[in-house]
């Protein structure tokens, strides 16, 4: 297959259907309601699901980009612009950890286009290069067509030992700046954080490409009998592709890192960041790290008890 056609088989899955709990202090300042932070302007002009969308377009059509929502934000994300309703893929809550949306946007990739490679992004990141890392998707896209067995991981320079991030441990180098892993070690301890940062391990950035066949293989293997649990999802030509409320619930609470990446080790590959500045902007102090000028709005002169409760959080 040319590069072309290969092109015509990109598809990515946004996951933006989070609560965002943890960073709620913060953006409820800045908006004065309960949005999640994936529907805030917290680093600039655009929301951050804009941002992964303008991030990840020189890479995937726009039209094979899917969103990963939960029914009780629609308020906000049918604000958003360039979210086609064909495109949203809704669960009805957000309850079940992260495997269950994945492997449903998996399933609606599957059934529209059988040889897709399928990028899956958090929207919560910030990156301080956005150039380099569009750069090492797409680097990302052709590994997983030479290898197409294996699901591509993007790995970010640790900078110091963050016990609350997932960590992975390279193997042999197959490639140009893409390696195996050795292990994949989900928040672990304060001491193994710090060995991991010693010996030079990356943090995992939850940025994965992969076939959409590599991704099901990777889940039947380390939870089978879930994809069963799923009913077959083929996108909506018009509306919204919906996860049917009864089959949502009986499904297991499942995170994707604990209980696949963990155990999957042999299905993946490593690709590093390298010089490009990441982190997870799952709580306040990640946040104002990476965007000093919010710090401005946290300790501005005449506090509210909301501010106050924001900087505690900040400070923590």
């Amino acid at each position: 297959m040319n590069q072309e056609a290969q092109s015509d088989h990109r598809w990515a899955l946004i996951l933006a259907g989070g609560e965002g709990l943890r960073l709620r202090p913060l953006t409820r300042l800045l908006t004065g309601d309960e949005r999640p932070k994936q529907f805030c302007r917290l680093l600039g002009e655009e929301t951050l699901i804009a941002a992964t969308r303008r991030r990840i377009a020189p890479c995937v059509s726009e039209r094979r980009i899917l969103y990963s929502l939960t029914a009780a934000h629609r308020p906000f994300f049918a604000r958003e612009a360039n979210l086609p309703p064909a495109q949203r893929l809704v669960q009805p809550e957000n309850c079940h950890g992260t495997a269950p949306p994945i492997l449903h946007g998996l399933l609606c990739v599957a059934g529209a286009d059988p040889q897709g490679t399928v990028a899956i992004l958090p929207c919560d990141h910030h990156y301080s290069d956005d150039r380099a890392f569009t750069a090492a998707l797409d680097q990302a896209f052709s590994a997983a067509q030479t290898h197409p067995e294996c699901v591509v991981v993007l790995g970010a320079k640790a900078h110091y030992p963050e016990a609350e991030y997932g960590w992975i441990e390279a193997g042999a180098l197959c490639g140009d700046n893409l390696s195996r892993v050795e292990a994949f070690r989900e928040k672990p301890t304060v001491d193994h954080a710090q060995r991991l940062w010693r010996q030079g391990s990356v943090w995992n950035t939850f940025v994965m490409v992969g076939t959409v066949t590599a991704f099901l293989d990777m889940i039947e293997e380390t939870l089978p009998g879930l994809r069963a649990l799923l009913s077959p999802a083929p996108l909506s030509p018009a509306g919204e592709t919906l996860i049917n409320p009864a089959t949502y619930h009986a499904l297991p609470e499942i995170n994707f890192s604990d209980r696949v990446l963990q155990h999957a080790v042999d299905h993946l590959l490593l690709l590093r960041l390298n010089d490009v500045v990441w982190s997870d902007l799952g709580e306040p102090k990640r946040a104002t790290l990476a965007a000093p000028h919010l710090l401005r709005l946290v300790r501005r002169p005449a506090l509210t008890q909301m501010g106050e409760a924001c900087e505690d959080a900040v400070l923590r």
